[in-house]
């Protein structure tokens, strides 16, 4: 493949990959390609993750998109380390012996994770040519309180110095990496926004089953944890209910092992209060082939996340038809034209304020629907992809 134009380097790139940053990196580059660019996709992971089955289906089936899955070594980690250097060495020597052959342009690090960048950084000094560096979420500095962060800031940032551009998912997210760079001293690195795309073909409306005239039923897809503050929309919820709005509330998403407390805590609260006819919580996993299906028991998507890039699922369900309700920091919030849709991290108050405003206001339901499909249109993937080959061009790929 001696046409290869972008070196894009990640933990995910697996075609069967789950996930925000896997879909969304998926997507991308499958667009990209359509716009006459190459890549060689090298994801680095966790040696026991890298099984037989793994490596046979590492394969999209493209002729422009080649993919190396390579194990993680000693000092390969977030976290300072006295091998640190040693084993991004390491990792870079791998990925130029694959690639030898490659005629790179351009490399696109697709996380802010210091040690993905630095690997960045160092195919950068070796191939001089430019690399640029997506920020997602949790990796950046200090965004997801649930996350133990390196104390050393300017060591975990110091990759970035010499990043060509970094894309952001919002203009919540946008301010933080740009507060974070201002305080390490690196004022002078781009920062462009490029909203997550969607598959309007996949993501649908379907026609609307079981649900009462003037009735309210949400839906929430993605992990249950602690940060996601899905309480607050249960609480919500129980609080509407007394009012005597007609309002139910269906959570779907899986339980790792950091979300088991966030998990207990939904599940007890339904049980203490009785409200199992109204609050669902399975904690079970849902594909993303069957969320349009799920979506027509449902006219309303809420998300309450105290930290977020900018979520697949918002974007998703938007596409889906489906009126949406976000706080301010859920990094999507800047979607929204009604502002009687935004509430505040934490404020239950807010959200019971926004669901007594559907229930006065039913018609704004099927409005916003319209409205958000209308939009997750003109953010399909392919716009997206144009915006992304548009910043290689920027920074010297012709």
């Amino acid at each position: 493949m001696s046409n290869t134009n972008v070196l894009l380097l990640g933990r995910y790139g697996h075609p069967n990959d789950e996930g925000g940053v896997a879909n969304a990196m998926q997507n991308m580059v499958r667009n990209v390609v359509k716009e006459g660019f190459d890549f060689h996709i090298f994801s680095v992971r966790e040696g026991s993750t890298i099984t037989t089955e793994l490596l046979q289906t590492a394969n999209y089936g493209i002729e422009q998109i080649r993919l190396d899955i390579l194990p993680s070594v000693e000092g390969f980690g977030s976290r300072k380390s006295d091998c640190f250097e040693e084993g991004t060495d390491r990792l870079a020597d791998i990925i130029m012996s694959k690639a030898s052959s490659d005629n790179f342009n351009i490399i696109h690090v697709f996380n802010a994770y210091p040690n993905y960048v630095r690997i960045g950084e160092k195919l950068s000094e070796r191939l001089k040519i430019p690399y640029i560096v997506s920020a997602r979420g949790t990796d950046v500095y200090g965004h997801n309180p649930e996350c133990d962060y390196e104390p050393d800031k300017p060591w975990f940032l110091r990759p970035l110095k010499n990043a060509s551009i970094v894309t952001v998912l919002s203009d919540f997210q946008k301010e933080e990496v740009l507060q974070n760079l201002v305080d390490v001293g690196y004022t002078n690195i781009p920062i462009i926004k490029v909203h997550n795309g969607v598959d309007t073909d996949k993501f649908i409306p379907l026609d609307k089953v079981g649900i009462p005239n003037y009735g309210i039923r949400i839906a929430y897809t993605g992990r249950i944890r602690k940060f996601k503050r899905l309480m607050d929309i249960v609480q919500a919820v129980h609080t509407s209910r007394k009012s005597t709005a007609d309002v139910e509330f269906d959570i779907y998403g899986p339980v790792d092992i950091n979300g088991k407390e966030a998990f207990k805590e939904i599940q007890d609260y339904i049980e203490t209060n009785n409200l199992s006819d109204m609050i669902r919580c399975s904690g079970g996993y849902v594909k993303n082939s069957s969320l349009a299906g799920i979506y027509r028991g449902h006219n309303l998507f809420m998300y309450s996340s105290c930290c977020e890039g900018l979520p697949n699922a918002v974007i998703e369900a938007m596409a889906c038809g489906l009126a949406v309700a976000l706080n301010y920091a859920s990094g999507s919030s800047e979607l929204l034209e009604d502002r009687n849709m935004v509430f505040e991290t934490g404020n239950i108050g807010q959200i019971v304020a926004v669901l007594d405003y559907l229930t006065k206001n039913p018609q704004k339901l099927n409005e916003h629907g319209k409205r958000n499909r209308e939009f997750a249109i003109n953010h399909h993937w392919q716009n997206i992809a144009r915006q992304y080959c548009g910043i290689y061009s920027q920074v010297g790929l012709k």
